[in-house]
């Protein structure tokens, strides 16, 4: 096989691909969605048939490709879950980024690390003998491969978590304004939070929306924001968590209270937004970096390595 029949047959492969996971797209169901406290409560209900609705729900909304794959996948993936030991780290980040989408479960992350990493490893040992590559380098090469596809999970969940804390951070920052402005009109901080809550919003209002649905059925507004709190699992939500407990459970006016978190948000957004300058400056060099090295290496270090083989 020459190179140029190889180079043909990558291309088909990534083609017919592309078409495989167009067409599983279609058949993606997409159901009605529900807003406000009626859907919090159903999203926090923790009875068995609400777990499995919330599963069936999730499994609508995902492409039949990804469930059939999923099905296969998943007596390995619950093997995995249960001896790996990063699993409580899983679970953690899993809470703080929201189950973000295809995570919707424990077991579906590592189904899906055994899927990346299957895939890359058997596209390797496709792509390596079509480019004629030595032997011996196919199976150190398609584990190694395999391996990058194994971690890809870890790399996006993380970045979803740090992603959603970030949010929330900067959502802070504006949203216990508005809370401080309804205690300041006299509602009393329960009846803040739900008009908060019922509004559309971010992350944190989100989360608002949760309380305020447990307080609707419990009358309790400790516990609720202490979990919140947990979930989003920021310096700023412990602190909010912090003071609303004291002020409920002691008495005193929460109103300074919300004025100085506010201020301390808007700090705290202005920490995120100097970090996250700094990290897309690095993302533009590197690119950049990458161009120039190889033309330094080419102009460079190529000529002179020529002159000196050519001078032995």
């Amino acid at each position: 096989m020459n190179p140029t029949t190889g180079t043909h047959l990558l291309i088909a492969l990534v083609g017919g691909l592309g078409v495989l996971l167009a067409f599983s797209s279609l058949f993606r169901v997409r159901p009605r969605r529900r807003t406000g406290l009626a859907e919090s409560i159903d999203e926090i209900e923790l009875s068995p048939e609400a777990v499995e609705k919330r599963r069936l729900r999730a499994l609508e909304q995902t492409p039949a490709l990804d469930r059939l794959l999923g099905l296969a996948l998943l007596r390995g993936a619950q093997r995995l879950a249960s001896l790996w030991p990063t699993r409580a780290r899983v679970e953690r980040l899993l809470v703080i980024a929201d189950y973000p989408k295809p995570f919707y479960s424990v077991e579906e992350f590592y189904a899906r690390k055994i899927l990346y990493g299957a895939f890359l490893s058997l596209f390797a040992l496709v792509v390596l003998p079509l480019f004629r590559f030595p032997v011996g380098i196919w199976v150190p090469a398609a584990v190694g491969i395999g391996l990058m596809g194994f971690m890809v999970p870890d790399v996006s969940l993380r970045d979803a978590a740090r992603k959603r804390q970030e949010d929330v951070v900067t959502e802070m920052a504006f949203a216990l304004d508005r809370l401080a402005m309804y205690v300041a009109a006299g509602h009393t901080l329960a009846h803040a939070i739900k008009n908060l809550a019922i509004h559309p919003g971010g992350p944190f209002v989100a989360e608002l929306r949760q309380v305020a649905a447990r307080y609707d059925v419990t009358g309790d507004l400790v516990e609720p924001l202490e979990e919140m709190a947990r979930r989003v699992d920021v310096p700023l939500a412990y602190i909010f968590a912090s003071q609303v407990v004291m002020v409920v459970r002691e008495g005193g006016e929460v109103l300074p209270s919300l004025r100085a978190l506010a201020t301390e948000a808007r700090y705290h957004l202005n920490e995120v937004l100097k970090e996250r300058g700094q990290r897309n400056s690095l993302m533009r060099v590197i690119p950049i970096s990458g161009m120039i090295l190889p033309a330094v290496v080419i102009t460079v270090v190529a000529p002179g390595a020529v002159f000196a083989l050519t001078n032995l």
